[in-house]
Formats: C-alpha cells, sequence, structure tokens
C-alpha cells in the first residue's frame, strides 16, 4: 500500500475513534463511509462492502439520504465489479427511488437509470432494463444531452439484440454510431460497433445453422429416414 494511502487509513481509524468517543454521529458516519472509499481505492473490495454496508443504518438514522445515497452508489459499483448482478440492480433501484423522493437533477436521475438499465440487463431483467433505458433516453433527450442519448441509445440496442429483435438492435446500434461519429467521440465508438458486429456473429452461426440442418436434413432422406429426425439445433 502506498505510505499516502497507509496515511490516509491511519488518520481515518483516528477519526473513527475519537467520533466515537465523544458521541458525534455523524462525524463517525463520515468517517467510517471515507474508510470504505479508501478500501475501494486499495482493491479490497470485501473490507469496503463491510464497512460501507454496516455504515447504511446510521445514515438512515441520521435521515441523510443524499449521503445514504452516495453509499449505495458505492455498494452498486462494488456489486457490479464482482458480477453480482442481481444485488447492484436491487442497489441501483433504491438510489433511483432516493433521487425521486429527493427531487434530485435531472441529469442525475438519467445517470440512475441508465445504471439501472445495465445491472438489469446483466441481471436477466430484460423488461426492467428496457424500462428504464426508455425513461433514462426521454430524460437526456430533454436535457440535450448528445452523448448520453447515444450512450443509452448504444445500451438499448443490447437489449434488443439479447430479446432476439435483431432489426431493432441494428437500428439502435447504428443511430448511436451516427451520434459518436457527429461528436467526434472516438473513444465511444467501439460501444456501438461491437454491438454491431455481435450481430453480424449472431446471422453467420444462424446461417451456418441452416445450412448444416439441410445437410443433415438431405442426408438423412438419401438414406430413407423421416427429415423430422434431424436434430434441430438453431
Amino acid at each position: 500500500m502506498p505510505r499516502e494511502s497507509a496515511r490516509a487509513r491511519e488518520l481515518t481509524s483516528e477519526a473513527v475513534e475519537i467520533a466515537r468517543s465523544i458521541g458525534d454521529r455523524y462525524t463517525l458516519a463520515l468517517a467510517l463511509n471515507k474508510f470504505g472509499w479508501l478500501a475501494m481505492d486499495a482493491g479490497e473490495s470485501a473490507e469496503a462492502q463491510r464497512v460501507l454496508e454496516q455504515n447504511l443504518p446510521l445514515w438512515r438514522e441520521l435521515n441523510d439520504l443524499f449521503t445514504e445515497n452516495t453509499t449505495l452508489q458505492r455498494l452498486a459499483m462494488l456489486a457490479m465489479d464482482a458480477a453480482r448482478f442481481a444485488d447492484a440492480l436491487a442497489l441501483w433501484e433504491r438510489c433511483t427511488a432516493i433521487y425521486r423522493l429527493l427531487g434530485s437533477s435531472t441529469e442525475q436521475a438519467a445517470k440512475t437509470l441508465h445504471e439501472v438499465a445495465i445491472s438489469a440487463r446483466l441481471a436477466g431483467n430484460v423488461n426492467r432494463a428496457i424500462e428504464a433505458c426508455d425513461e433514462s433516453l426521454t430524460l437526456y433527450q430533454s436535457l440535450g444531452k448528445q452523448l448520453e442519448v447515444a450512450a443509452v441509445t448504444a445500451s438499448l440496442g443490447h437489449l434488443h439484440r439479447q430479446r432476439g429483435a435483431t432489426a431493432m438492435a441494428a437500428v439502435a446500434f447504428a443511430e448511436s454510431l451516427r451520434t459518436f461519429r457527429s461528436l467526434d467521440s472516438d473513444l465511444f465508438v467501439a460501444i456501438p460497433l461491437t454491438g454491431l458486429g455481435g450481430i453480424a456473429f449472431d446471422e453467420r452461426r444462424r446461417a451456418l445453422v441452416r445450412r448444416w440442418n439441410s445437410v443433415h436434413v438431405s442426408e438423412l432422406q438419401v438414406a430413407g429416414r423421416p427429415a423430422f429426425a434431424a436434430e434441430r439445433i438453431g
């Protein structure tokens, strides 16, 4: 651990003990959050999760919804990094509920809804993912945030592909790609390009399956066996 990080953790631990000794619960909650963030930065995910989860009830007692939401976001990031997508979805949903309660900025709500969509897709909840994507897209469009609109549109493309709606996926990816290029956002162009490449791969695979089935059926017919005896793989 770098010397600066070790020193920061020492000072934060000291702040935790002082806050506990004088009964300052707000400072204690802040210090514990800081300790969790330092653990995240050090790659100690399990320790970060333990500290932040233990600190959540304290924020609720203090009725500090804003900082509780910040803590939930950190926990959601940890869940995503660990591929615990269902857990991440539940956490992002809680963040969304708090933002609605607080009446937070439209941009922040749109960003959180996009995170809901991404985690929902990875968790296999396609319907919720599409719903969240549509809401996020509407909010970003109302703000004129073209870059974010393109990113959410690419996410919609992945969702359409996941549910087998190839034509809709291709349209979404093409639209996203066109917007990214118009904004000279080369860093993000790979997102829709990957989606379009995936569609091409899917189509190639289906073509090979159809060809294999056709050849196999022909061989069965020549051998005098009924065509439906061929095992369908696509």
